[in-house]
This record gives structure tokens, C-alpha cells and sequence, in this order.
């Protein structure tokens, strides 16, 4: 049951990412944002908005380093993943998969009123026992951002890792 216990921590660190594009006013006056559809037109955009996320979670990651996360995660996130969250999911991530060592881009996928971005994630660890005691072990993740539109602008409304 440990071993899955980053996917917990990470699960906690996502959902609480996946809350952080809405928005509701203080005193109920002002609208929501409205969701839009996701059309061919300005996706570059999108694409931009979720490798700039990628790009500074790998750093993050990689570094282990807190503020490089928080650099990149939406504002209403911001006070919502503690550093303390984020050392636990790193700490199990790499005691799990190992040390990350890249993440490549696949693919994009289309869902009309949002677009998810898909990684692959590389990991690589020594493998604690048996016949392979001792060797380099590669461990692979697809690792996904989701962009929405709200009132014209492009927002993340969800991230996380998939099996």
C-alpha cells in the first residue's frame, strides 16, 4: 500500500490545482466566469499556458524547489498547496518512480469545452531487489494539464498524473 502513496499526495496536490481556475465573487454581485468552447482558433495560446506549467513543475520537480511551482500554479491554488504538501508528493514520487530525467510532450487531446495536454514523464531508480538489485530501472508516466477558456482568457482547470 505504500508504494501508492505518492498517487494519494499527488492526487491531494491535483485536486486541489483542479479548483484553482474558478472563481466566485465576495459579495455575489459580480458573475461567474463563463466557460467557452475551445476552437481551432488561438489553441497556440492554450499550448503555451500548459508548457509554461509543465516547464516549471518539471523544474520544481527536479530541483525539488517549492517556488518554482508556485510560480506557475493558478493564483486561487496559490495558498492552497503548502510547501510541506508538495516536499511529501515529491518525496514520494521519486522514493516510487525515482528521479525524473525528462518529460516529452505526446499529444493533445480535443474535449470540446477544454483541452488536455498530454506528457510523458521518465523516471529512473535503482532497483532495491531480486535479479535486478542494484541496475538502473526506468519508470514511465503520462502527466496531463487541462486548459479551459473562461471569459476569453485560458486558464488551467486540472493537472495531474495518469496511469
Amino acid at each position: 500500500m505504500r508504494k501508492f502513496g505518492w498517487f494519494l499526495s499527488a492526487a491531494m496536490v491535483v485536486s486541489v490545482l483542479a479548483g484553482g481556475c474558478a472563481s466566485t465573487s465576495g459579495n455575489g454581485s459580480e458573475e461567474k466566469p463563463r466557460p467557452e468552447l475551445m476552437s481551432g482558433e488561438g489553441r497556440e495560446d492554450a499550448k503555451k499556458l500548459a508548457d509554461e506549467y509543465v516547464a516549471g513543475f518539471v523544474a520544481a520537480l527536479k530541483e525539488n524547489n517549492f517556488d518554482k511551482l508556485k510560480a506557475v500554479i493558478p493564483a486561487n491554488s496559490k495558498t492552497k498547496v503548502t510547501p510541506e504538501m508538495f516536499e511529501q508528493m515529491n518525496k514520494e514520487l521519486t522514493e516510487t518512480m525515482g528521479r525524473l530525467i525528462n518529460a516529452q510532450y505526446v499529444t493533445d487531446l480535443d474535449k470540446s469545452i477544454v483541452r488536455d495536454y498530454v506528457w510523458k514523464f521518465t523516471f529512473e531508480k535503482k532497483a532495491a531487489g531480486g535479479a535486478i538489485k542494484g541496475q538502473l530501472v526506468r519508470n514511465e508516466l503520462f502527466y496531463m494539464v487541462r486548459v479551459g477558456r473562461l471569459d476569453g482568457k485560458y486558464v488551467i482547470a486540472g493537472t495531474g498524473f495518469r496511469l
